[in-house]
């Protein structure tokens, strides 16, 4: 089964594939289209995959591949730098900790 949209795809209710389940929301690439699967639906690849190409992605219901299939999922949105440049600070000022080196200093008397 293959689903495609220019905007969002939102399953409302149970839906079973026989095969490979795909979903293409913002086919058009224009920047609007998420995939949402309601509370308590649940889509369901009985002898295949699931793959999922949105915008962003919500998962409040359940995706079910096959026992030999996979789930992928592949969120377009582009990551902001605001958030990079807020995570890189965070890990800048945990490697610059001067914690163990003045722990661990000869230069320190009377430790």
């Amino acid at each position: 089964m293959t689903v495609k949209a220019d905007d969002d795809i939102e399953v409302k209710v149970d839906v079973t594939a026989g095969g490979n389940f795909t979903a293409t929301a913002d086919n058009d690439s224009s920047g609007a289209g998420n995939f949402t699967v309601d509370s308590g639906a649940t889509v369901t690849s009985s002898s295949g995959n699931i793959s999922i190409t949105a915008f962003e992605i919500v998962e409040n219901g359940t995706l079910t591949a096959s026992i030999s299939g996979s789930v992928t999922r592949t969120e377009t949105k582009p990551v902001t730098s605001t958030t990079t440049t807020a995570e890189e600070a965070e890990i800048d000022q945990g490697t610059n900790s001067t914690f163990v080196q003045d722990f661990t200093s000869p230069t320190e008397s009377g430790c």
